[in-house]
């Protein structure tokens, strides 16, 4: 496993799931997502390119008017650190 670590939300589809795709081969990728099975998908795809992630889903849902179930600030977004020094946001390059 790599010392660069990038979280993504929203990984279980769209943005999240392509950003995490394309960072894979140079962070460890911590997939948070609502889908199950989409990051499961996501996972096969990144051990196939040679990369490791830890999924996180997250399927809980708020009733109607009660605010999140998770105090989560990002939306779909990728977070890389490396050292203890954080970055705002990573490019795929």
């Amino acid at each position: 496993m790599t010392d660069r670590i990038a979280l993504v939300t929203g990984a279980s589809r769209g943005l999240g799931f392509a950003l995490a795709e394309a960072l894979a081969p140079r962070y460890h990728i911590v997939a948070v997502g609502r889908t199950t099975g989409a990051l499961e998908a996501l996972d096969d795809r990144i051990k196939a390119k040679g990369g490791s992630a830890t999924l996180a889903p997250n399927g809980h849902r708020p009733a109607r008017g009660h605010g999140p179930a998770l105090p989560l600030v990002s939306t779909t977004a990728g977070a890389a650190w490396r050292s203890g020094r954080t970055r705002r946001c990573t490019r795929a390059r």
